[in-house]
């Protein structure tokens, strides 16, 4: 049932929306550092309470930016960073409606 959520208009849209505030849409790709800092940024938002230091936190978001993408490689594409920010919301959801 969550992977059905993939097609929602309302989700496509949304994660659309993160994608032109990170500024790719004329680009059409993020790259590793804008990755990196967007991942800081959440583990801020998310986790508030959470211990962790911004180098913890850059490492983190490194490592998933390797095990998503391979550790050469430098950008990602639209359809990459949507299954990402999916899988991510996926994680943070307790159930699975669109709103």
């Amino acid at each position: 049932a969550r992977e059905e959520l993939k097609t929602s208009t309302l989700i496509r849209e949304a994660i659309k929306r993160w994608w032109c505030v990170l500024g790719c849409e004329e680009s059409g790709k993020l790259h590793r550092q804008g990755y990196i800092k967007l991942c800081v940024a959440l583990i801020k938002v998310l986790d508030p309470d959470a211990k962790t230091t911004p180098e913890e936190a850059k490492a983190n978001a490194l490592a998933d930016w390797n095990e998503e993408m391979g550790e050469h490689a430098k950008i990602m594409l639209y359809d990459q960073f949507y299954d990402s920010i999916f899988q991510l919301a996926d994680l943070w959801t307790a159930d699975i409606s669109e709103a």
